[in-house]
């Protein structure tokens, strides 16, 4: 089955298109744009029309995409400038009729979550010092955009 996920970041917009076969996730397309969505977030709270005007592109270019490898599911998700922007509502309004994305807007901790399991997603968590119930250290640091 095909799947993608789209990240929305203060600084990137990603793409992970993958298909997921006997337990595996195989990558088939992997973007990145830098779409600066938090780029005023410090100066006036909000998401600004040329940051906005970049991500929106990016995301029509990511659902283009995912139409292309006709993937079955996907989840567009939001992290720290929807979450702190306050006009982000206009801003997920404006994406969903425009390209009839919803974007789901995840809190912090989901958002390290997430992280973290993309990060050992390809791990083999067979190997000695990596448990399936982690009890091996692994130590992922996110550093953001």
């Amino acid at each position: 089955m095909k799947l993608a996920s789209i990240d929305i970041g203060t600084h990137s917009t990603r793409l992970l298109i993958t298909d997921y076969q006997n337990n595996k996730f195989i990558s088939l397309e992997r973007k990145m744009k830098i779409t600066r969505l938090g780029k005023n977030l410090d100066e006036n709270n909000m998401i600004g029309k040329d940051s906005a005007r970049k991500t929106v592109e990016a995301l029509s270019d990511y659902r283009s995409l995912v139409g292309y490898y006709d993937v079955k599911k996907f989840r567009v998700v939001g992290t720290s400038a929807i979450r702190k922007a306050s006009n982000s509502d206009w801003f997920i309004s404006y994406v969903y009729k425009h390209l009839g994305m919803k974007i789901d807007v995840v809190s912090g901790q989901e958002e390290a979550r997430l992280s973290f399991y993309g990060a050992v997603r390809d791990m083999d968590l067979n190997y000695p010092r990596c448990k399936v119930d982690l009890t091996g250290k692994i130590l992922v640091v996110d550093i953001g955009g």
